[in-house]
């Protein structure tokens, strides 16, 4: 018999973002089919320990934080991974992908997968950086049909050496929720058509634009609130800018939330403004809540939403379309928003649920070529 494959899974952090989020449930997963795994860490430690902890997934934290780069953390890694002969390292965001091309081959790990999340990176120069060493990937996954397409489109991957494996939605059980209690706790009356909105408060989720669509909305239907739940290097000017449009009183900054569902449950509606996206597990999670979704059709969005059917999609970067589509959804009486809302979680538990997508990683990670001395 032979012995259990082993995936190194080598990210660039592990904060309460998208990316890292999937990768910590795939890893579990993986974990608990019998796969030996282990997750390293560029910087850290910042999020769950606790949940890798409680699958007996070892966890090395290489401490590179900083702008500096320094030469030991990277000696550590190439030592680590040639003791430990992964049969594959998977590497999640820019600068683990960079790393783990380079020193998993330098170790001569048989399969190197990066893997690119969004369909745009933070500067031009990443993308570069991205298209020269992509050569040094056995494969590169992403999440979307539309993320894959517009990365091959621009040459930062081939054609040949993209896959796609969606995020896998973890639909757990509910908590019980005190709906108007947490509605109060956020400012927002019961006859208040409340808003929610997450993400990491970055350019790309765009929330000055939102701030401003919700002005719009405020004008023409005056009671209104929205909540944004994430933290982040805007926070300040972003609490200035609804300072500015008057909106204090009706914009709440949570900070990070560890009841995303809870307050999914308690609003009426989602809004996503981002400039660009990968596939956003927050729609997944707005879908398996029930909760209406207006938003922007960028990256793999328009794989998770229906315009019209499953929920409201308006073009990006354009506040008057985005409040437009906040109100077109906002005069829908109740009950033909919750049908909406219910069919787009029906859509989303068919095609990404856990197990699902868990066997298109296996199939995917069976196929790569595998040390020797594991066969």
């Amino acid at each position: 018999m032979s012995e259990a494959r082993g995936v190194t899974f080598l990210t660039s952090g592990l904060t309460r973002g998208g990316a890292e989020t999937q990768l910590v449930r795939v890893a579990r997963e993986l974990r608990g089919r019998g796969w030996r795994v282990e997750v390293i860490c560029l910087s850290g430690p910042a999020a769950f320990v606790d949940e890798l902890a409680a699958s007996e997934i070892p966890v090395l934290y290489l401490g590179m934080g900083g702008a500096k780069l320094r030469l030991s953390p990277l000696v550590r890694l190439l030592r680590h991974l040639r003791v430990s002969r992964p049969d594959a390292l998977v590497c999640f965001m820019y600068h683990a992908n960079i790393v783990g091309r380079v020193i998993g081959r330098l170790a001569r790990v048989p399969a190197i997968v990066a893997s690119i999340r969004n369909e745009r990176m933070n500067h031009r120069v990443q993308e570069l950086v991205e298209r020269i060493t992509e050569p040094l990937s056995s494969c590169v996954t992403t999440n979307s049909d539309r993320v894959a397409a517009n990365l091959v489109r621009r040459g930062v991957v081939s054609r040949a050496r993209i896959c796609v494996i969606p995020n896998c939605l973890d639909a757990g059980p509910d908590a019980a929720v005190d709906r108007e209690g947490l509605r109060s706790e956020l400012g927002a009356a019961s006859e208040d058509f409340l808003w929610l909105a997450a993400g990491r408060l970055h350019d790309q989720k765009d929330f000055p634009r939102l701030l401003r669509a919700l002005e719009i909305v405020r004008a023409e239907r005056g009671r209104v609130g929205l909540a944004i739940a994430g933290d982040g290097p805007l926070l300040g000017s972003l609490e200035d800018e609804a300072r500015r449009l008057q909106l204090s009183d009706c914009v709440k900054f949570l900070g990070l939330r560890g009841d995303l569902r809870a307050l999914m449950r308690c609003a009426d509606g989602f809004v996503l403004s981002s400039a660009w996206e990968g596939l956003p597990n927050v729609l997944m999670e707005a879908a398996l809540s029930a909760l209406p979704v207006v938003a922007t059709q960028v990256g793999g969005v328009g794989e998770l939403v229906q315009d019209g059917d499953t929920g409201v999609l308006v073009v990006p970067s354009d506040t008057e379309a985005l409040a437009a589509g906040m109100l077109r959804m906002m005069a829908l009486p109740r009950d033909r928003r919750t049908e909406m809302a219910e069919r787009g979680g029906a859509v989303v538990r068919s095609r990404y649920g856990v197990e699902s997508v868990i066997d298109r990683w296996e199939e995917f990670l069976r196929g790569l070529p595998r040390a020797a001395s594991r066969r």
